[in-house]
C-alpha cells in the first residue's frame, strides 16, 4: 500500500497525487486506505524510513492481510489504543 501511495502501481498515478475528482472516483478504496497512509506519513515525518514503519506495523499487528490491518488501525485509533510503537 505504501508503494501505491508514493509511486503508484501498474503505471497508475501515485495516490498522494490524486485530485479531488480522482479521489471521488475511487472514494471507497482511497478512503479505506487513507488511515494507513496517514499513519505511515506521520511516522516517516518523525524520521523513520518507510521500511521501519512497515516493520513496526507488522510487529504491532502481525502478518495479517492489508484489510485486516486497516480495520485494526481504524479500531485502535478510534478507541485511543493505538500501539505505542505507532504513536
Amino acid at each position: 500500500m505504501w508503494k501505491e501511495y508514493i509511486q503508484g502501481i501498474g503505471g497508475n498515478k501515485a495516490a498522494r497525487e490524486f485530485t479531488a475528482a480522482e479521489r471521488g472516483k475511487n472514494k471507497c478504496k482511497y478512503s479505506r486506505r487513507k488511515i494507513f497512509w496517514r499513519l505511515a506519513v506521520k511516522l516517516v515525518d518523525r524520521g523513520l524510513s518507510a521500511d521501519q514503519v512497515i516493520d513496526r506495523i507488522y510487529t504491532a499487528y502481525g502478518p495479517k492481510s492489508p484489510t485486516t490491518i486497516i480495520n485494526l488501525i481504524c479500531k485502535d485509533t478510534n478507541d485511543g489504543t493505538l500501539p505505542f510503537a505507532l504513536r
